[in-house]
């Protein structure tokens, strides 16, 4: 059977959850504004990536977390659901 995740991806859901999974692993949390910015990554307007980003955190794929040291600073992370998915993929 398919990994319950793969059918609440799109393909530009999936790259931008990809990006935000490559940048935790190396420690390199993605903030809000970085993730605008892929626009030009992803072949989208920053309102069209906002969008994105909502659709993955209300599947519960990533979380956004406020910057200790400036609240006005927000990363994105993935969610242990997005983990899974990785996981499930490497297997």
């Amino acid at each position: 059977t398919l990994f319950p995740y793969t059918t609440l991806f799109r393909s530009d859901e999936q790259r931008l959850l990809e990006i935000i999974a490559v940048r935790s692993a190396m420690h390199q949390p993605l903030s809000m504004m970085q993730a605008l910015e892929l626009r030009d990554e992803l072949f989208l307007s920053p309102s069209a990536v906002s969008r994105k980003i909502d659709n993955l955190r209300d599947a519960e794929l990533i979380r956004v977390v406020v910057d200790k040291a400036d609240r006005r600073v927000k990363f994105i992370e993935p969610a242990e659901k997005a983990l899974a998915h990785f996981e499930y993929l490497g297997t």
